[in-house]
């Protein structure tokens, strides 16, 4: 049973048939005509009626692409609301490898997919990238962490010099400066004890 699509025969090599349902398949024929009439039929395979997919988008705050400052301790969260059609498959990676199951969560509620690590520390600091992939492509995004703290010990504290009246010291530069740059040491003493010999 076929309905024509065309009023009379069409000049061109293509053509768009509207008033198609949603979920329905259709076999699609054309013939050619000539002066002496209309010939054999050519036919489409099944064409499955749906909507046309969509290249993933990942939609990342300007905020946090351009990278995430916070303290030690606090919750980290890495938002990113992702669409796509179909519904694209969606990994996060932590400096291109799988971030830490135990420590990291990605919580996914609709369109939104975000990394939270709660009392984030310094190991948590890196690039943190949202991949998602349906068969029209893939999309990324990504964002820098980093995570400030206090400072790490003094290296190779001496004393250099010891008089009757002072200790004069030397150390180095801790080898983690927590995230940011030193503005200084507090030197403390503790109370003297006296030893009698």
């Amino acid at each position: 049973d076929w309905s024509r699509s065309t009023e009379r025969p069409w000049k061109q090599r293509n053509f768009t048939v509207y008033g198609v349902r949603e979920g329905a398949k259709y076999t699609v024929r054309v013939i050619a005509c000539n002066a002496a009439g209309e010939g054999t039929p050519g036919f489409t395979d099944a064409v499955f009626v749906r909507n046309p997919a969509e290249v993933p988008i990942i939609d990342m705050d300007l905020a946090i692409k351009n990278g995430i400052i916070i303290r030690a301790g606090e919750t980290l969260r890495v938002p990113a609301t992702v669409t796509g059609k179909p519904y694209p498959s969606i990994t996060w990676t932590k400096d291109d490898g799988k971030p830490d199951k135990d420590r990291v969560e990605i919580l996914s509620e609709g369109n939104d997919s975000v990394v939270s690590i709660k009392n984030v520390q310094r190991q948590d600091c890196g690039k943190y990238q949202i991949s998602a992939c349906n068969p029209s492509g893939t999309k990324t995004a990504s964002t820098r962490v980093e995570v400030m703290d206090v400072p790490g010990p003094v290296k190779d504290l001496k004393p250099v010099v010891v008089t009757r009246k002072m200790i004069f010291l030397n150390w180095d530069d801790p080898d983690d400066d927590g995230g940011s740059d030193l503005t200084g040491f507090l030197v403390e003493r503790g109370m003297p004890r006296c030893t009698h010999g």
